[in-house]
């Protein structure tokens, strides 16, 4: 029996391909998963040989939270599905202050590790609800190229630039760079942004885009600048950010901020995760390679 159903919704492959991003967020079972076991069962011997058992392979790879084999109680698994169905709902307030009471009492509480789930949930909800992935039902034109910046560093160090682009509305993960910022910034973003763009304008053969986004009006400015110097007549638009790095407000050529207002949020929201995932990889294999050479 069914307890919601959601739809109709008239795009089911972007359905299809949102929904992916969010069962990386709240890992549910689905129709390819072995049925769900939770551990209730009248002896503890049945119990052990239930976590015993081979989990599914949507567990293996994080999209399942491992009801085939009691890695989840019922409890905690009633709440993953109605967080997704508020999710599903647009209700995405109610659900991010739901995730935001989790994260404080389990903080309170000491259980860091679920605290810290929360807290990357939370995160992730985030980038969710700038793009308006779940609800969106319309597209760019046909060969519309958007391309966004951002840059990300520790400290000032180890800085990285990243482009991100969508076409046609939606993003184009073969055509994403990562950019080995070189000059000594010391936490300077947008002259590290500059080296990212002059960079970015050194590759006429990656096309010329469509609309430009900047994590910022200062950013914007500067790509403004750096492409009239080009010759490059794009149109730039930014995300400007309130004290919670959200996004409060767009900002350049009102007609494209307008026609394209979910573009440029999706495609600002890519570039942010993109950019945190890059540095992430980079300090990681470097923290590898210095724990080998100590060994």
């Amino acid at each position: 029996k069914f307890k919601r159903v959601f739809g109709p919704f008239p795009h089911g492959g972007q359905l299809k391909e949102a929904l992916g991003i969010v069962r990386k967020i709240f890992p549910y079972r689905d129709g390819k998963c072995r049925p769900a076991v939770f551990l209730q069962g009248p002896t503890l011997k049945e119990d052990r040989k239930i976590k015993q058992s081979r989990p599914c392979f949507s567990f293996q790879i994080g999209l399942c939270p491992g009801c085939c084999i009691g890695k989840i109680s019922p409890a905690d698994y009633a709440k993953t599905t109605r967080r997704l169905s508020l999710l599903l709902d647009g209700k995405i307030g109610a659900l991010e202050r739901d995730l935001e009471r989790a994260m404080a009492a389990e903080a309170k509480a000491r259980r860091f590790e679920v605290a810290e789930v929360a807290k990357r949930q939370l995160f992730a909800l985030r980038h969710i609800r700038d793009a308006s992935l779940v609800k969106a039902d319309e597209l760019a034109p046909a060969g519309f190229r958007i391309e966004a910046y951002d840059v990300a560093h520790y400290a000032g160090t180890n800085a990285v630039g990243v482009m991100a682009v969508l076409e046609d509305g939606w993003p184009k993960k073969a055509s994403y760079r990562t950019f080995t910022l070189r000059g000594k910034h010391r936490g300077d973003d947008l002259a590290a942004l500059r080296e990212l763009l002059e960079c970015r304008l050194d590759h006429p053969e990656w096309g010329v885009p469509s609309l430009i986004v900047a994590d910022g009006n200062l950013q914007r400015e500067l790509a403004e600048s750096l492409c009239r110097a080009a010759g490059i007549p794009v149109p730039v638009t930014s995300v400007v950010k309130d004290d919670r790095h959200r996004a409060a407000r767009l900002d350049g050529p009102e007609a494209q901020v307008k026609m394209y207002r979910r573009e440029i949020l999706l495609a600002n929201s890519e570039a942010h995760r993109f950019a945190v995932a890059t540095l992430r990889a980079k300090t990681r294999k470097q923290a590898t390679g210095k724990t080998r050479r100590r060994s």
